[in-house]
């Protein structure tokens, strides 16, 4: 694979922070983005030079393209399940925003069909790196 091919499910303001690096970084590209409000994929396809025709308001349509390798899933937390358990059914490597589940049980049930697909499965934590998660433990 020359290029990860990346799709974003939802693209609300945490999007832009996600895609500062697949912009930036010459081994990957996003090739399509979905969000049921075309008020905030609209700008951001254009901004990210995603085609209009690659742009969706129903993530089933953009888990349907062959070139999308993983997707970049940023939605309310209510939805991360199904649209986890949805895209590893696809075969997508998957990026999720933090949380990842409502209860244990939806976790467990994203793990296993991550686990079943044989697809990457990481839950994206950007503040592993600040002090309360760094300070020593007494």
């Amino acid at each position: 694979m020359d290029k990860l091919r990346v799709g974003f499910i939802g693209t609300g303001r945490i999007s832009d922070l996600h895609a500062l690096e697949y912009l930036s970084n010459p081994r990957a590209q996003i090739v399509a983005i979905c969000d049921i409000n075309p008020e905030y994929s609209q700008p951001r396809a254009a901004a990210w030079k995603v085609p209009s025709d690659r742009v969706f308001t129903d993530y089933h349509d953009l888990l349907a393209l062959p070139e999308v390798d993983l997707v970049e899933i940023l939605l309310p937390h209510h939805l991360h399940r199904q649209a986890t358990i949805d895209a590893a059914a696809a075969g997508k490597h998957i990026s999720l925003q933090k949380p990842m589940a409502l209860t244990v049980v939806e976790a467990d049930e994203m793990i296993a069909a991550a686990r079943q697909a044989r697809v990457i499965f990481k839950v994206f934590e950007n503040f592993i790196f600040i002090h309360p998660f760094n300070a020593p433990k007494h």
